[in-house]
């Protein structure tokens, strides 16, 4: 059984996710929303909340989509967000 995921991460965790390409941003202009280990996650002032209404997250995965499916030529690199401490 996996270890279910926490509520929180650190912004120092989230960095680091970035860093190595297990954390994706919505897009390159939305960057307050990161999809990170199957889940959605919002920056906050301590870190970063996952959503765990799966309405919301539904929502946040259709828009993904749609903007995946509108946007013309190869796939743009979505940045993270910039580093914190």
């Amino acid at each position: 059984m996996k270890p279910a995921l926490p509520l929180t991460i650190s912004h120092a965790a989230m960095n680091a996710a970035c860093g190595n390409g297990d954390a994706i941003p919505l897009s390159s202009t939305i960057t307050r929303l990161i999809r990170h280990q199957g889940s959605w996650w919002v920056v906050c002032v301590g870190g970063w909340l996952r959503i765990t209404d799966e309405l919301t997250a539904a929502a946040i995965g259709d828009h993904s989509a749609r903007m995946s499916s509108t946007a013309a030529g190869p796939e743009q690199e979505r940045p993270c967000p910039p580093r914190r401490c």
